[in-house]
């Protein structure tokens, strides 16, 4: 992406991918396949996050605003009609336990936690220092290890925000690092073959912050999110060539 204002069609590509395969992880579908769906497809958003964010763009006040307004309003508005559906249903169990919970399994867990993380990643980036940086952004994902390892699990899914602040941190590196545009199908398959392997031992899942062992469940879901990043690149050269031709 030459630039932070400009549209990055490969990215929109590795969302609406890692979307059907989100909801087609949640069906019912052989383990294997689910366990490596649930590999990355979370993080990949935490890290898109980090990814497409300038941090110099704005002060940390102005970027709490422009983070409000992106998220948490959409979040609450969406939530209120949530709240009306369910109100009807007998599973439903009231606004007070909605408020002291949040929303635990559903869906809507990511929102709050994407923007406490991005939030939280903002004030990382405060640090001027690159290695003081890194050691705050890698401290993240051990208190996230400390609260999987003893259990220990807060309201709106709060106990999963120092790992995914540890991604979309993460993120503003990995841009730097590695660029789908020079994407070929051999860095595809291995991340694919890398991804595969660790998911076949362990097993990732962001909302309840089970993301122990975090070594190897970091690698698959890195490896993961460059596999999305990198096959989306190829789709958009190959749509591009196919709009020349047609």
């Amino acid at each position: 992406m030459n630039s932070q204002e400009t549209r990055c069609n490969w990215l929109d590509i590795a969302k609406g991918i890692t979307i059907m395969l989100m909801v087609m992880g949640h069906s019912s579908i052989p383990h294997s396949f689910a366990a490596f769906i649930w590999a990355f497809h979370m993080p990949l958003f935490f890290i898109a996050a980090g990814w497409t964010t300038n941090w110099e763009k704005r002060t940390f006040f102005e970027y709490c605003i422009h983070r409000t307004k992106t998220l948490m309003l959409p979040f609450v508005s969406y939530s209120i009609i949530v709240c009306l559906i369910l109100s009807h249903h007998n599973s439903w169990k009231g606004v007070g336990y909605l408020l002291s919970h949040g929303w635990e399994g559903y869906p809507l867990w990511f929102i709050p936690v994407l923007f406490v993380a991005s939030v939280i990643s903002r004030a990382v980036y405060e640090v001027k220092s690159t290695y003081f940086r890194l050691m705050l952004i890698f401290s993240l994902a051990m208190v996230g290890v400390v609260l999987d390892n003893n259990n220990i699990y807060l309201p709106w899914a709060m106990s999963s925000v120092p790992y995914a602040s540890f991604l979309v941190a993460w993120g503003g590196y990995i841009k730097h690092i590695v660029s789908p545009e020079k994407s070929n199908k051999i860095w595809i398959l291995l991340c694919f073959a890398i991804t595969l392997g660790i998911s076949l031992f362990y097993r990732l899942d962001m909302a309840w912050n089970n993301i122990t062992p975090v070594i190897p469940l970091t690698i698959g879901a890195v490896s993961g999110t460059i596999m999305v990043f990198m096959l989306s690149s190829l789709i958009e050269k190959k749509c591009k060539t196919l709009s020349k031709i047609l």
